[in-house]
């Protein structure tokens, strides 16, 4: 195709006609720039397209791990709750009679770690000037998301570390750690484990006050973070519609 309009060119000059030679040149050139513009809007098409179907597929995988995060919040925050209900009870003294002389003591002192983790939205939300996605909607409820899931994380470390540094230290001096291990770990039946003593034990009652505060303050953090899972879902749904 060069050779075909170098050879238009040379055979113009040497008729002498310039003039078209110089027309014939202004055209060729404005050929080439169409032709170079043509090419680079087909490459930006290309390239969004490809965008496109990349930003489609990593919101395929945010669904993904909403749903999965949502379904292990949801029986975390179950349990969670009915250890903060026997906790209330237990302060208001309306425990069961059955649950007086029973593991549910030891339990109240417990909390059910979150087994849910959010890598793909953090890490999406750790690059924010080169983020992937183009949905500012999307973008404001997932930081969102990130906020309440730290705090969440946040207050869960606090009673991690009441349990480490105040009840374990108190089950141990009270030798009702030791009665656990060999009843429960070692499979003793005939080891009595006394638990009314615990359910009478002042301190302990002082340790599941301040526990209670904690815990509370916790399941409320894993409500909320439930409730902007479902927010998100729900967003990313309608616009799938």
């Amino acid at each position: 195709m060069i050779k075909f309009f170098r050879k238009i060119r040379q055979n113009l000059l040497s008729e002498g006609k310039t003039g078209k030679y110089f027309k014939y040149a202004i055209g060729e050139i404005i050929l080439v720039v169409i032709g170079i513009l043509i090419a680079l809007q087909v490459n930006n098409w290309n390239e969004t397209r490809v965008k496109l179907n990349n930003e489609r597929n990593l919101i395929a995988s945010i669904v993904d791990e909403i749903k999965a995060s949502k379904i292990n919040l949801s029986n975390d925050l179950k349990r969670n709750n009915e250890i903060l209900n026997d906790m209330s009870l237990y302060l208001d003294e309306q425990l069961p009679e059955t649950d007086k002389n029973s593991p549910t003591l030891i339990y109240l002192s417990s909390h059910n770690n979150i087994d849910i983790e959010l890598p793909l939205i953090l890490s999406i939300l750790e690059n924010n000037e080169t983020t992937p996605l183009s949905d500012t909607g999307l973008l404001k409820l997932l930081r969102e998301l990130n906020s309440l899931y730290r705090k969440m994380k946040i207050n869960e470390k606090f009673l991690d570390d009441f349990w480490n540094s105040n009840t374990s230290e108190f089950l141990i001096r009270k030798k009702f750690a030791l009665s656990i291990v060999d009843k429960v770990v070692r499979k003793n039946i005939s080891k009595d484990i006394k638990y009314r003593t615990l359910h009478d034990d002042e301190e302990y009652k002082n340790l599941i006050s301040i526990k209670w505060i904690l815990h509370n303050t916790w399941v409320s953090d894993q409500k909320k973070t439930l409730n902007q899972l479902n927010k998100v879902l729900n967003y990313l749904e309608t616009r799938s519609n």
